[in-house]
């Protein structure tokens, strides 16, 4: 992933009932998020795309998945540096 390049991912979830139900990042230390909101599509049990996501500078973003699983909703979390 670069900055100021689109990109997209393929999320896996377990269990395979789970559902994606938005994906979301922001800068903890500048207060502020993507520019863009980016779409979700089913890729079949548990296995999701998520396409028009977009880091627009340099730092520390944090990746956030909020699913739904076993009837709980969960927040998955994943911190990615770019130079």
């Amino acid at each position: 992933m670069k900055v100021g390049q689109p990109f997209a991912l393929l999320v896996q979830l377990c269990p395979a009932d789970a559902e994606l139900l938005r994906v979301d990042a922001t800068m903890p230390e500048h207060r502020h998020g993507m520019n863009y909101r980016p779409s979700l599509q089913s890729l079949g049990p548990g296995r999701w795309r998520v396409e028009g996501l977009m880091w627009h500078m340099s730092g520390r973003w944090e990746l956030r998945l909020d699913v739904k699983a076993q009837g709980q909703d969960h927040r998955l979390l994943q911190s990615v540096v770019l130079p």
